[in-house]
This record gives structure tokens, C-alpha cells and sequence, in this order.
């Protein structure tokens, strides 16, 4: 009974119940509308809103060759035609019909525009409340795409077992041949009608036919879907081919076994390849263990499972050492986190680029090996450990090291020798500038010079002086700590009388922009460390603030004890430093100055200077600082 027809049923089952009639509307899957005697639309259920698009609001009432105009693109354009077919309608639904039902089918085009093809059963009824005319519809259009899906399905599936890479039979689960593709008549060397002749026993090697039965019939008993075998298959010429079979098991609804699908790889010559594999692994097995490198094999959770030799000898570890340890507890604590990364990647199926681990024998020897490393593969593809090669390079690596050691120390020969010069063609040329010129300034006129310009002219020369050589004794501070020539002398230190004398030697730079330098003098505190050092730290830092000091402007020095330290912190309310710059002070190869308040250059090397000797008393130095408010350096003296 068709789908129309069960609909029909139902609906004269249902329409003298308006409310069980009403629910068989809403529910119904199939279309279903309802005309009144005069043609108009009495229902229209949701089914047919979603072929149509048309909503029940919009239907309701309203004559149906309205409707069907909407619908239909060659009613709408015809006057003619419309009028023929409510003609027809009018005389169905006012009952001047012979015929009780009648079966229509035509095309519509819904509200978006989409064709469907549509199938009606038109039907009258009559019950106590009235008569009048039901149509129930069916959309054609899903069954016709559904019978395309199947037909793309049956293309797709004869694609499949017509394929030339793997040989297919379906068989009955007494073993019967019924249908073969092309690819297991080629691995059988059979003809299509010679093979449906015989039975899967007959082309099975006797001895894997025992073996297989014993699986078929135990995946018979657990009502299981499939199973997998190697198996050996004679051909027709007497040969035999090794494949891999792999059965999928159809049951019917009656839970009984009714057909077997078999699909067979041959696999002969990766069979042949492992036989060829097996009788050389003695010869192999030979030049393993005479080779100087390690040669090892490691598992998933890196236990060592295979080694030659060469790893007791590198190692100087004995072979049950090695098994009973994970190979990694002799590796350096630093190569441990890239070993991670490295087998994780192997296990994942890459092969990593050669590699180079450090190793510390339980001897204490140093060793470092190059190693390269391989995935191992089961017959499933999957990743079951690694094969690696080591060979020992520690030689080579410390001839490698030595030679960067005293390249890097060359290099930074070069570079002190290129700053060095840099600084004394560029940073000492403006102070003997103006000791030349106001010298000659006196010498040509000094007659005629008042006394108040000589003492300017003597105190530019005296400021130039000073400047000059505190930038000689910083270069050469600077180029002995960058040639590791300085050495750390500690000694018991007033610190406070240090503090008192530097502030003093920078007397006149200070008095020279009106600056005052406050220090509440504390005596008997006593430092153990380096005191040219020290002083060479103090005068930096301090002349750092008298150059970025505005003129009439303080700077205070105080010195704070902690438990474990000496805090020294320089303060003045000057330009201050951006947060930029801040991060540019102590770099290095960066050489950064900016000038002072009242114009005044630098080398850049001072704050280098200081943070390299803090560093060698295990101290610290940092700044705070924003800029237009002034700065504060401090740093630390350990106790």
C-alpha cells in the first residue's frame, strides 16, 4: 500500500472525529488541504507550508486556483488554462464528478523559487457537519534525489570491487564462492567461471585453512563482524601467494550468518622481503657489534632494548647497568627537555635531524655523542620505539669549544680595541679642544686679560682636565674588565669615609653648576670589598647625577644597612631617563649617552663600568627613574 493510500485510509477513518481528525492534520507528514464546496481553502496543514512556503494565513479562505496560480508558472500566464482548470475543480467539489477519487500529478515552483514534482489524491467526504473535498499530496522530488544517492552509492560500490588493488569475494558461510572481482581472479590465475566453481577450501593452503576455520568458527560463535588473517592462497598453477584477508561478517535480522565479504591483500613480497631480512640478520648482527659507534634500538618509554658493544666501552657502564636503567639518568640536565621533544616527534612517526647530547658517565667522564635516530614501525604501522646510531665526537666537541672560546675571545679583543680607539678619536678630542684654545686664548693676549676672565679661562682648563682624565681612568677600567685583566681585591672598608672623599674629588664639577651634594656622614661602618672598585662607582654614579642635575639643584646620597646588605642610592631631582632609554643603560655593545643638563658629553661607558664591577662583589644595580622628575641609582654591597 502506497503512502497516499494509507493517508487516504486514515482519512476517512478520522473525519467524523473534528479532534482526532484535527491532530491527523497537524501530524500527518504527507500535504493535506481541505476545500469547502465552493472551491476555497478550509485547512491547510504544515506540511504543505514547508513544499509550498505558503503559510496557513495566507491560504485560508481563499479559492484554490489563487493558490495554484502562485504555484503553478502556467496557470499564472494563462488566463485560458485557469479557467479550464477551475472549471474542473468546481464541478469535483460540487459533487457533479462521477468519479469518487482521482490521481493527479504536476510540477510547482514553491515561494523561493525551487521546482518540485508533486503527486495528489484528490478525495470527497461528507460527514454531519459538512462535505466537501480533502487532497492529500506527496512530494516526488525527495524520492527521486533519494534514488539518485542510490544510484551514485551503486557507481560508487561497483568502483570499489572493480578496483585493481585489492582482490574481493563474496562468499556463503559454507565456504561457497559467488561473486569475485577482477583482482582476485588475477592473484587466483582463475577464470570468473572456474572460480564460482569452487569452494574457499579448495584454493587455501591446507595447513592455514585449519587455522582460519579455528577463527572463522569462533567469530561464528560470538556473533562478532570481522576478523583478520594471514593465510597462503594456491593459484591454478599449483603456486601459492601469502595474503592478508580481512572478512566482514553480514547477519540478517534473524541474527543468522548470510553472506561473508573477503578482501585480500597480497602481501607475498613484503614476504619474501622479511625472509631475505631473517637470513641476513646474522651478517648483520656481525658488523653490529665490530662497529665503533653505538648502534641501539629504545622503546615507547625509552628503556634501552637492543645495543652493540660500543655503548659499554662509551659508556663504561656494564650491559645489566644499561637494562636496568633508563639511558637518560646519564644524561646532562640540559639536553633532557630537547631529548623529550626529539623522541617525541620520532614516536609520532618523524625522523628528526641529526642531534648532539651530552652524557656523564658513572665514572664522571664527559661524554657527547652525534646521533642520529629512525622510527620503528610494526606490521600495523604503528610507532614502536627507535633505531639510532651514536657516534662518541667529546673529542671533536672540546676541539670545537677551544676554538669558540678563543674566538670569542678575539672578537672581543677587537671590540675593545675598536671602542677604545672610538672613544679616545671622538670623546677625548672636545676636553683638549678647549685646553688648546683657551690656552692659546691666554698666551696670545695674557697682557691684556683681566684677572676674572683668566680665573673663567683657568677654570675651563682645570674642568676640561679633570673631565679629560676621568674618562683616561674609566677607559682604562673599562678595557680591563673587558679583557678579564682586573682582579677583585676585598678589604675592610669605612664606607662612610669613602662616600665623604668622592663626594669631595667632585668637588668643583659640582660647585661649577651650584649643585649641592648632601650626605649625613655615619662613621664606623665597615664593608668588606674592593675599594678602587668602590670609588670607581661612587665617582661615576655620583657625576652621572651632577651631569644631569639642573643648576642650584641638591642631590643626596644615604646609605642604608639591611640584614644581609648595604643599599648606597644616589638621588637628584634632574632630567630623569625614559623608560626607553632606562632599558638601553647597560646594553652592552650599545655605547649609550645622552648629553647633560648644561650640554655637558659622555663616553657611555661610566654606568658600564659600574654595573660589570657590582656584578664582581655579587651586588646589584637598577635605577628609578621618570622623565623631567630626576633619578634615583642605587645599588648593593653584600655584608
Amino acid at each position: 500500500m502506497t503512502e497516499l493510500l494509507k493517508q487516504q485510509k486514515l482519512f476517512n477513518l478520522l473525519i467524523d472525529d473534528p479532534v482526532l481528525f484535527q491532530e491527523f492534520l497537524d501530524n500527518s507528514k504527507e500535504s493535506i488541504i481541505i476545500l469547502n464546496n465552493n472551491s476555497t481553502i478550509s485547512d491547510w496543514n504544515h506540511a504543505i507550508e514547508n513544499i509550498t512556503g505558503i503559510k496557513k494565513q495566507q491560504a485560508l479562505n481563499n479559492p484554490i486556483i489563487d493558490i495554484l496560480s502562485e504555484l503553478i508558472p502556467k496557470l499564472k500566464n494563462s488566463d485560458e488554462l485557469k479557467i479550464r482548470v477551475k472549471r474542473k475543480i468546481d464541478i469535483y467539489t460540487t459533487n457533479q464528478s462521477k468519479s469518487a477519487n482521482k490521481m493527479v500529478r504536476f510540477t510547482i515552483k514553491d515561494s523561493s523559487g525551487k521546482t518540485k514534482s508533486l503527486k495528489a489524491l484528490i478525495l470527497k467526504f461528507k460527514t454531519k457537519q459538512k462535505t466537501g473535498t480533502g487532497i492529500i499530496i506527496k512530494d516526488l522530488s525527495l524520492e527521486k534525489e533519494k534514488e539518485k544517492k542510490e544510484l551514485r552509492n551503486e557507481e560508487y560500490l561497483s568502483t570499489i570491487f572493480n578496483n585493481d588493488a585489492i582482490g574481493i569475494a563474496f562468499t556463503k558461510p559454507t565456504g561457497e564462492i559467488i561473486k569475485v572481482n577482477p583482482k582476485f581472479l588475477e592473484l587466483t590465475g582463475y577464470t570468473n567461471e572456474e572460480i564460482l566453481k569452487l569452494s574457499i577450501k579448495k584454493i587455501t593452503h591446507p595447513d592455514d585453512f585449519i587455522k582460519e576455520n579455528e577463527l572463522f568458527n569462533k567469530t561464528v560463535r560470538e556473533k562478532g563482524k570481522k576478523y583478520t588473517i594471514e593465510k597462503r592462497y594456491i593459484r591454478k598453477d599449483g603456486s601459492t601467494i601469502c595474503a592478508k584477508l580481512h572478512t566482514n561478517f553480514k547477519w540478517n535480522s534473524d541474527n543468522e550468518l548470510e553472506l561473508i565479504f573477503g578482501f585480500i591483500e597480497d602481501i607475498t613480497s613484503k614476504k619474501k622481503t622479511e625472509k631475505a631480512l631473517l637470513e641476513s640478520e646474522k651478517k648483520y648482527r656481525y658488523l653490529t657489534e665490530k662497529a665503533t659507534d653505538i648502534i641501539y634500538t629504545i622503546s615507547l618509554d625509552s628503556k634501552v632494548t637492543f645495543y652493540n658493544k660500543a655503548i659499554e666501552r662509551i659508556f663504561e657502564s656494564t650491559t645489566e647497568e644499561i637494562e636496568q636503567n633508563n639511558y637518560t639518568h646519564l644524561m646532562l640536565p640540559q639536553d633532557k627537555e630537547s631529548a623529550l621533544k626529539l623522541h617525541s616527534d620520532i614516536y609520532n612517526g618523524k625522523k628528526p635531524p641529526i642531534f648532539e647530547h651530552g652524557f656523564k658517565t658513572p665514572k664522571g667522564r664527559l661524554v657527547y655523542l652525534e646521533c642520529s635516530v629512525t622510527p620503528l614501525f610494526n606490521e600495523s604501522n604503528e610507532v614502536t620505539g627507535a633505531l639510532g646510531i651514536a657516534r662518541d665526537i667529546t673529542d671533536k666537541r672540546k676541539a670545537q669549544e677551544e676554538l669558540k672560546e678563543g674566538k670569542e675571545v678575539l672578537e672581543d679583543l677587537v671590540k675593545t680595541k675598536d671602542k677604545f680607539l672610538s672613544v679616545i678619536a671622538h670623546d677625548l678630542r672636545d676636553p683638549f679642544n678647549i685646553l688648546i684654545g683657551y690656552s692659546d686664548l691666554i698666551l696670545s693676549d695674557f697682557e691684556n686679560i683681566s684677572k676674572e676672565d683668566l680665573k673663567k679661562y683657568i677654570q675651563a682648563i682645570n674642568n676640561s682636565s679633570n673631565n679629560s682624565f676621568s674618562l683616561l681612568k674609566n677607559l682604562i677600567d673599562w678595557s680591563k674588565t673587558e679583557s678579564n685583566r682586573i682582579v677583585f681585591s676585598p678589604e675592610k672598608i669605612n664606607i662612610g669615609k669613602t662616600i665623604s672623599r668622592t663626594i669631595q674629588s667632585l668637588k668643583y664639577s659640582a660647585e661649577a653648576k651650584s649643585v649641592k651634594i648632601r650626605f649625613k656622614y655615619i662613621d664606623n661602618i665597615f664593608i668588606y670589598t674592593d675599594d678602587n672598585m668602590l670609588k670607581t662607582v661612587l665617582r661615576n654614579l655620583i657625576a652621572n647625577s651632577i651631569k644631569f642635575s639642573y643648576k642650584h639643584s641638591d642631590i643626596v646620597i644615604e646609605l642604608i644597612e639591611e640584614k644581609n646588605q648595604f643599599i648606597v642610592k644616589i638621588i637628584d631631582t634632574g632630567s630623569g631617563i625614559s623608560d626607553e632609554n632606562k632599558a638601553r643603560l647597560f646594553l652592552q655593545n650599545h655605547n649609550f649617552s645622552e648629553r647633560g643638563t648644561t650640554n655637558e658629553k659622555g663616553s657611555g661607558l661610566g654606568l658600564l663600568i659600574c654595573k660589570e664591577f657590582i656584578n664582581k662583589w655579587n651586588g646589584r644595580l637598577w635605577i628609578e627613574s621618570n622623565l623631567g622628575e630626576g633619578s634615583t641609582f642605587s645599588f648593593s654591597i653584600p655584608k
